[in-house]
């Protein structure tokens, strides 16, 4: 029996939250806060006429934590610190990304896996509608959860199969500019920090520079790209952006890196199984596992959410990701 192409509407959130344009990026900060969320759809409510018209969320935008954490003060990211002090007022619609890449109900899963791994996105609004009405969301989770729960991640094998042997570490002493620029060269969101002898000292990610890096407005970042030509091409050039004239800006990217990393790593062996993989990420919300060898605790490589998606993405075209149809 020919296997049955999974689409968008099978795994896709109806339930979408959203907010206006009009909204500012505290709004969105304490927002995202509250739901646990990383990515917020921007969008314009068109009310219908007459008596029971029919409500439309028509999509403008994006936004993302990472979009908020360089908006905002390095230290004002929880609500709590919201509430006892001012922030940027910045309306949503200078910081979102506009027109971002959509998908359809009927949009083949396995396209939404490549395109989130080609794009470099964990998230995909979907629309219908050439007027981009919202009407879900589909995120790197969905399509992981996807994988976990079917016999192919059980068939998939191990960690090991997933390892490429090309491992991106640095120092802890190497300073966050020269992180951002490994980052930026190689277009990947994690290093992993070694003491020259492969053995594990920490993490950073995106993210946390995304943290660690002076407020920048949406409209800051933009000009700075506009104007620099070589940012415009650059992996993650508007989220790492950086206001050269400024003094904070210039010590912050002299901190060691061992500053801002994450000590606490969760790591798995080499013959943990990829659906274990794939639950620990889900569990903790994380998008990287380093893989560290039982005999001699030295890295063997890190197996990262985008691994995952490719997986997912060759299992979907292959039609091995179905129980019923294993």
């Amino acid at each position: 029996m020919a296997a049955v192409m999974r689409t968008v509407s099978s795994i896709m959130v109806r339930d979408v939250k959203c907010l206006a344009p009009t909204k500012t990026v505290a709004d969105a900060a304490r927002f995202l806060e509250e739901q646990k969320f990383r990515h917020l759809p921007i969008v314009d409510v068109e009310r219908g006429s007459g008596k029971g018209g029919k409500t439309r969320q028509v999509l403008l935008g994006i936004i993302s934590d990472r979009d908020i954490l360089r908006a905002l003060p390095s230290d004002s990211w929880a609500v709590a610190s919201l509430e006892k002090r001012e922030v940027t007022a910045e309306p949503l619609n200078r910081v979102m990304t506009p027109c971002p890449h959509v998908v359809n109900p009927e949009t083949p899963i396995s396209e939404v896996a490549e395109t989130m791994v080609t794009r470099k996105i964990d998230c995909l609004p979907v629309v219908v509608g050439s007027d981009r009405e919202l009407v879900g969301m589909v995120t790197s989770d969905d399509v992981t959860r996807l994988l976990l729960e079917s016999w192919a991640a059980e068939k998939a094998g191990v960690a090991a199969a997933l390892l490429t042997g090309r491992i991106h570490e640095v120092s802890p002493t190497d300073d966050l500019k020269t992180v951002i620029e490994l980052m930026q060269a190689r277009a990947i969101r994690h290093l992993l920090i070694t003491d020259g002898q492969g053995h594990l000292l920490g993490i950073v990610s995106d993210r946390d520079i995304a943290r660690t890096l002076p407020a920048l407005s949406g409209a800051a970042r933009r000009a700075h790209v506009s104007r620099d030509k070589r940012a415009q091409g650059l992996f993650r050039g508007n989220l790492f952006a950086f206001d050269e004239d400024d003094l904070q800006s210039r010590k912050v990217l002299k901190y060691p890196v061992e500053r801002i990393m994450t000590r606490k790593v969760i790591t798995s062996a080499p013959t943990t199984s990829i659906a274990t993989i794939a639950a620990l990420m889900l569990q903790h919300r994380i998008n990287a596992i380093p893989i560290v060898d039982l005999s001699t605790h030295v890295l063997a490589g890190v197996v990262t959410k985008t691994d995952l998606l490719t997986l997912a993405a060759r299992l979907l075209r292959e039609g091995t990701t179905d129980k019923s149809h294993g």
